[in-house]
Parts: C-alpha cells; sequence; structure tokens
C-alpha cells in the first residue's frame, strides 16, 4: 500500500504526517472551481492534508452562504424603485415568519450573510478593497449596482 508520508500537501505544500490527509477527487476539483481556483494541476493522485481540506469546506459554505444572500435580494434590487437598498427591509423580510425580530441600534445587517452583527464587529463592504470582491466573488459584484448604495 502506498504511503503518503513525506509527501506534500497539493494546496499548502506541507508534508504530510501519519495518514493525515485526503485525495482530491471530482468533488474537490468542482469546489476549486467555485471559489474560483481552476489554475491547480489535481491529478488523481493529488491530495491535500485535513486543516486545507477543512478551509477548502469553510470557504465554500462561505461563498454558497454569499451566494444564497445575494439570489435573496437581487429581485429587492430590480423591484424597488428606490436609490438605496435598506438592509432592514430585506432582512424583516427573510425574518417574517419570527414573532418578534428586534433590530437595535448597536446592530447592522451584513450584506454577506444577512445575519445582524454588532457595530463593532462590523465591517462596511466600501471598506473591503473592490479588486478583491471583483476576483473573489465576480457574482456578488456583477449584482450589486453599487456598493455604496446600500443601507444597513
Amino acid at each position: 500500500m502506498k504511503t503518503r508520508e513525506d509527501e506534500p500537501c497539493r494546496l499548502c505544500l506541507k508534508t504530510f504526517c501519519d495518514q493525515n490527509y485526503e485525495e482530491m477527487g471530482e468533488i474537490t476539483k468542482e469546489i476549486l472551481d467555485v471559489l474560483l481556483l481552476k489554475n491547480l494541476d489535481i491529478t488523481k493522485e493529488s491530495a491535500m492534508c485535513r486543516s486545507c481540506a477543512e478551509n477548502l469546506e469553510k470557504s465554500f459554505e462561505f461563498k454558497a452562504t454569499c451566494l444564497y444572500t445575494e439570489d435573496y435580494i437581487v429581485p429587492f434590487l430590480r423591484s424597488k424603485k428606490e436609490t438605496k437598498l435598506d438592509l432592514r427591509k430585506v432582512y424583516m423580510n427573510q425574518k417574517k415568519n419570527l414573532r418578534s425580530v428586534d433590530i437595535s441600534r448597536d446592530q447592522k445587517i451584513c450584506r454577506l450573510c444577512l445575519d445582524l452583527v454588532t457595530s463593532e464587529c462590523f465591517t462596511s463592504l466600501s471598506e473591503i478593497k473592490n479588486d478583491m470582491l471583483k476576483k473573489h466573488m465576480p457574482e456578488l459584484v456583477s449584482n450589486c449596482y453599487s456598493l455604496s448604495n446600500i443601507n444597513n
């Protein structure tokens, strides 16, 4: 049986110890494509360490959440004749089945996941480098008529 000890992880290049790796199959290739990491040469011999596998899964879950949120917000962008998207209205619409939703003054609504966050944990999308969003989340940027036209 082939051992992978002393072989590098295809993603971080750290060497494997014991059996602490996962084979990189077709599903991993598809996840890498969704995450726009298409230039990696993944073969049937490729493997990744458990840490990279966990980070890859978290990255995929994060992007899936962002895309779900985007799909939810797009009708509000297209149907409203307002100049700014009010995330509070979108949030309240999403949570309409909850009996009492109270948004305090020190809370903001995350544009990427539509969760409530406290002001001290909040980072405005306008503070994030637009090039980074364009590169890693082009689906978000293409549907967002202007990152500055959002009230949260």
